[in-house]
């Protein structure tokens, strides 16, 4: 890379190539392999086995989904598990993570608070029949979302790998699994 870099400098200082243009490649440049290195981190980082606490044959939690993995004709979700509290639950165990220096936010947010002590990244299979509905995914002609919209697993795989919609991983979900295969993906709408 340095001699590529060396290369560069000798094209700027002869005035072949415009210094902007040259700075605008370097950024593109280290943006891009700064991308890889952290997909190859979160690859890395994935945990093969899941907690006991979530092997048993039916399970539900919410959580932020980190990536989509394909392996052979499978599809897994990559999943940060979190707490979700709201109403008079929100301000309690707000208060409580406030007291003992938890969180760093000063007040809950539309009567829902997002507890995530610990960033984790579970790995799930999806089943080929998962339902998945979706609260943000279009709009009706009065530009009100169309809430508890159904779209099929395939549908849903496409957008998460879709850069143009990249918002979807940063929606929280409602899971349900059952015997450690995704059955159930429910977008949380959160004003």
């Amino acid at each position: 890379m340095g001699k590529l870099l060396k290369e560069y400098f000798s094209i700027i200082y002869q005035r072949k190539i415009n210094p902007l243009v040259f700075s605008f490649i370097c950024i593109t440049f280290f943006i891009h392999l700064n991308g890889c290195v952290k997909n190859n981190e979160t690859n890395q980082k994935v945990k093969k086995e899941v907690p006991t606490s979530l092997s048993k044959s039916e399970v539900n939690f919410t959580g932020y989904i980190k990536g989509v993995i394909k392996e052979g004709s499978e599809n897994y979700l990559i999943i940060d598990t979190v707490e979700w509290f709201s109403g008079e639950d929100a301000i309690q165990s707000f208060n409580k993570d406030k007291k003992e220096g938890k969180n760093k936010i000063d007040e809950i947010t539309n009567g829902y608070y997002i507890r995530n002590v610990k960033i984790d990244s579970l790995k799930f299979r999806m089943s080929d029949t998962a339902k998945v509905t979706m609260q943000t995914l279009s709009y009706n002609q009065s530009g009100n979302y169309n809430f508890n919209e159904k779209i099929d697993i395939s549908k849903f795989i496409s957008l998460l790998n879709n850069e143009e919609y990249q918002r979807f991983k940063q929606k929280l979900y409602k899971f349900q699994i059952l015997n450690n295969e995704i059955v159930s993906i429910k977008e949380i709408y959160l004003p």
